[in-house]
């Protein structure tokens, strides 16, 4: 993948075990950011086909580390060795790939505990009995939590159990303040691919749930997605930075 698209139909005909792109094919292209999209949606494909995910043409630690945060299997390139004429010892490169491994799951780690102190935080702002009934005591609710909002908050809204939203958009502006948008009121959110998982096992656990990461339209930012419940048939909904991002 990656020298073309003309492949896309074989891999639906062929079913394959593994599924490979070039890194640098896209870094020629595309912007970073671009790159880096295009491969987490060629590593999605991959699962979604059951194939492992293959990138050769990683030449540096950084490329490395987009390889784990994607999920490849296998990777190859320069940022081991060179081509040579005779195979290298299978264990020559441990010790690199642990180093490498651990830096980024503590990295990982820290950014996801922050991420879930964030939510938290917010909860703990909520009221334990809230009474929402309207949209303007949807947006009432929602008000008083923004001046508690994490930094990586970016997105607040309210849904009954049916997934229309009751409350308008609360969204983050450019300098930091608070925007609402009353527009959406009204707008039904079922069809989202979080929306009834995260629903359902909201209603479980009691605790709330948090999406895989996906790009927002809006912003342009890699975001998941937290709902909680907020009292009888009330679902909150806060979106945050993806902080892999």
């Amino acid at each position: 993948m990656g020298r073309g698209f003309t492949y896309l139909d074989r891999i639906a005909a062929l079913h394959p075990d593994l599924i490979k792109v070039d890194l640098r094919s896209f870094s020629n292209l595309f912007s970073r950011r671009a790159s880096e999209t295009m491969i987490r949606g060629f590593a999605l494909f991959a699962e979604q086909a059951g194939a492992s995910f293959v990138v050769e043409g990683v030449e540096t630690d950084d490329d490395l580390r987009l390889c784990l945060s994607v999920g490849a299997r296998y990777v190859q390139g320069l940022v081991f060795a060179p081509a040579g004429p005779d195979f290298l010892p299978e264990d020559r490169f441990e010790p690199f790939l642990d180093e490498v491994i651990s830096s980024h799951r503590k990295t990982s780690i820290a950014a996801h505990e922050s991420l879930l102190a964030a939510i938290e935080t917010m909860r703990s702002h909520l009221p334990e009995t809230p009474a929402v009934r309207t949209s303007e005591e949807a947006d009432e609710l929602i008000e008083r939590l923004t001046s508690n909002a994490a930094g990586q908050c970016l997105r607040i809204y309210l849904c009954d159990g049916r997934g229309n939203q009751l409350s308008s958009n609360w969204m983050r502006g450019a300098a930091g303040e608070w925007v609402r948008d009353v527009s959406y009121r009204g707008s039904n959110w079922s069809w989202r691919p979080f929306a009834v998982p995260g629903t359902v096992m909201t209603m479980l656990d009691k605790r709330g749930t948090l999406s895989a990461p996906y790009k927002d339209l809006e912003t342009d930012n890699k975001v998941r997605t937290y709902s909680g419940p907020l009292g009888e048939d009330r679902f909150i909904f806060l979106d945050f930075i993806d902080p892999s991002s």
